[in-house]
């Protein structure tokens, strides 16, 4: 199962051209006007009660809705759930490398109540799950987890201001490097023609060939930062 995983991952990366001229900037106001419209497709509670009750079906374009979406919520707060408690006991047992995969599964299964859309969380929740043979729990995981890197990917392609990647946290940087196994070397905040962004400079990669990633942090700066 942890090796299929992989799999899937890379394959959602090449299913995206990563680095292609193909990806579509978001449009903050269009998404809004879409998932407020009751008679729309992608009206967001309906689309919200179908990820909560892990279908399957839902498209790129109905993740796209969801994810950034969730910006627009009134509780929608980065700052809250991946900094409490639950989540920093999380981020120990990881740094750790905790094999208490009982534990580490119900903390993760608690963080997604606050933060459904948490990239880590679900990885986590994809073995931890595995581990304990819940393979239904832990596909529904990897099913998420892979739709939402996905979703980032097809905002961008991380080379510039203009292309750069839409997330809405700052773990969501840290998540994408890690699929895309790029290793972290120094971040900086930026500001171009009024907007917030980091660059996460990267140790060099030959396959990629890349020094760094953009990513536009507009939707959620100033909001609280969250890592």
């Amino acid at each position: 199962m942890i090796k299929q995983f992989y799999i899937t991952i890379f394959f959602a990366i090449i299913s995206t051209n990563l680095f292609s001229q193909n990806f579509e900037s978001v449009d903050i106001n269009k998404i809004k006007a879409e998932i407020t419209d009751e008679n729309s497709d992608y009206f967001y509670p309906k689309l919200f009660e179908r990820y909560s009750e892990n279908d399957t079906t839902l498209t790129l374009d109905e993740f796209r809705r969801l994810y950034y979406g969730h910006a627009l919520q009134p509780y929608y707060n980065p700052n809250i759930s991946r900094t409490d408690d639950s989540a920093r006991t999380l981020k120990d047992l990881l740094r750790n490398r905790s094999n208490d995969f009982g534990r580490l599964n119900n903390l993760c299964k608690f963080v997604l109540r606050l933060d459904p859309f948490w990239i880590d969380a679900l990885y986590i929740l994809s073995i931890s799950s595995e581990m304990l043979g819940d393979l239904e729990t832990s596909e529904y995981a990897v099913y998420k987890h892979t739709m939402l890197l996905r979703t980032i990917l097809q905002s961008g392609d991380g080379r510039s201001y203009q292309s750069a990647f839409t997330i809405l946290s700052i773990s969501d940087e840290y998540s994408l490097l890690n699929a895309l196994g790029l290793k972290f070397k120094e971040q900086a905040l930026m500001h171009n023609d009024g907007k917030p962004y980091d660059y996460l400079a990267v140790e060099p990669d030959d396959e990629l060939e890349i020094e760094g990633l953009y990513f536009n942090i507009e939707l959620f700066f100033g909001k609280g930062l969250s890592k």
